[in-house]
């Protein structure tokens, strides 16, 4: 199973792939072929046969100076001259982004009206010249936010030789990024100095897969299979009879045989959601000094010893840049954010991106700043940071808690030796020391001095 996306449960949209023994897609299959249940229950499908469903396909293509060695370049173009010219018009969309120290849109997300449509894409791309650094997640950042708004099969396919550069986006935002759209990545390490670990996690954690070409003589082959294979997935979409998303993990089950009752596949899961969690850092006094130094009123790894302050002035609260990159929207939309370089007055939800670290601004009798972290998986948290996602890591014992799922449930242990509290009902007052406690939306717990609440 390739995608089990949830995004508009209770209606769940599962797609599969079925391979024979020498690895090739098996089309040509019909309802009758497949059973779908889900925890036991039989479902109602509404099925989509392999190579009728639409594809929504962003192809995100390095342009770095390091692709000017080794003719990567042009193996890089060549591979996606293949994809594109495999796409389907009436049926696909399509859109380019090139990166090097910036990322640069060659063709606009968009349906694929006839051939001349590609081959113009195919000549944008044909075009493009190495030159500069990696901003890969930059582009990946465009690329989400170009396919929000969109529905049905969506992939991102990123194609890099190097390490990327962090500037409006880390890694850790764009996988929190594209899981929240339910957008996979499928990423492609060129070459021996590619960062293929990195890749690899992104690929991950976002439900894709990673490829590594040695040489860009086997990018070409590597599209080629990866178009092959997305066009020939089958679609299954259904109404889950828990009708409920709690966290709770469910089997989902799909039975197919052929004709003659040859099994070809059984079974898969369905993941649970994941944990999400907010906590809000208040302003201290008239001066918030906000960086990765432990000095900091706002102590955040990762950072500039000193990367941005916080001043109350007339009634206003104003941030003024020090050090580093600091991206403001004053709207709250992350596709307006801007970098900012002199002092600006923050009004009430004005977002804030500080490195992998993103917060709301609170205005209130207390001004303060949102964080969010989100668990996609078992994460153990401390100062250490092993797995840490955008917490205050300095407030931390080394190895403060792991967050962790059986049951059906999340659950927090704590690792500090009593310094993990928790209030099921969310009451601070009710604030109790757990060694091992499963949680809930609405739940309070205290890391160290950090407060948070659970989401979902």
């Amino acid at each position: 199973m390739t995608l089990i996306d949830k995004s508009a449960f209770p209606k769940v949209s599962s797609y599969l792939l079925l391979k024979d023994a020498a690895g090739q897609p098996i089309p040509g299959l019909q309802a009758n072929n497949f059973s779908v249940t889900e925890d036991g229950i039989p479902v109602k499908v509404d099925f989509t046969s392999a190579g009728q469903q639409a594809l929504t396909t962003i192809l995100v293509i390095d342009h770095s100076g390091s692709m000017n060695q080794f003719s990567k370049m042009q193996g890089a173009q060549q591979a996606a001259d293949t994809f594109i010219e495999s796409m389907r018009p009436g049926r696909d969309s399509l859109g380019v982004i090139v990166f090097n120290d910036r990322a640069t849109t060659l063709v606009p997300l968009a349906p694929l009206a006839d051939d001349t449509a590609k081959h113009t894409a195919e000549a944008a791309v044909n075009q493009t010249s190495p030159a500069n650094g990696t901003l890969l997640y930059d582009a990946l950042g465009d690329a989400i936010q170009q396919m929000q708004g969109t529905s049905g099969r969506r992939v991102i396919i990123a194609l890099t030789d190097g390490i990327s550069d962090n500037r409006r986006y880390s890694q850790r935002s764009i996988t929190s990024l594209a899981t929240k759209e339910n957008i996979p990545m499928y990423t492609i390490g060129l070459g021996q100095d590619v960062r293929g670990a990195d890749l690899e996690q992104l690929a991950a954690d976002t439900g894709g897969e990673y490829a590594f070409a040695p040489d860009a003589n086997a990018l070409q082959t590597l599209y080629s299979h990866l178009a092959q294979a997305l066009q020939n997935e089958y679609r299954f979409v259904y109404m889950s009879p828990t009708g409920q998303l709690d966290g709770t993990r469910r089997v989902l089950d799909i039975t197919a045989k052929r004709s003659n009752g040859d099994l070809l596949t059984s079974g898969d899961l369905l993941p649970p959601a994941p944990l999400t969690l907010d906590y809000t850092l208040p302003l201290q006094g008239e001066r918030t000094t906000i960086g990765s130094a432990a000095t900091n009123s706002i102590a955040l790894s990762g950072l500039a010893p000193q990367q941005a302050v916080i001043q109350r002035q007339g009634g206003q609260c104003v941030i003024v840049p020090i050090a580093g990159v600091t991206l403001v929207s004053f709207n709250g939309n992350p596709a307006t954010e801007r970098p900012i370089t002199s002092a600006n007055a923050l009004k009430q939800g004005s977002t804030i991106r500080l490195g992998q670290y993103v917060a709301v601004f609170e205005m209130g009798d207390q001004p303060g700043l949102t964080f969010q972290a989100a668990f996609q998986q078992p994460t153990t948290v401390g100062s250490t940071g092993n797995g840490v996602p955008p917490l205050p890591t300095t407030t931390l014992r080394p190895q403060q808690a792991r967050f962790g799922y059986e049951g059906g449930r999340w659950f927090v242990e704590d690792l500090s030796g009593g310094n993990t509290t928790v209030s099921f009902g969310g009451d601070p007052s009710q604030l109790r020391p757990t060694a091992k406690s499963a949680l809930k939306r609405g739940s309070l717990l205290r890391l160290g001095n950090v407060l948070l609440r659970v989401v979902e």
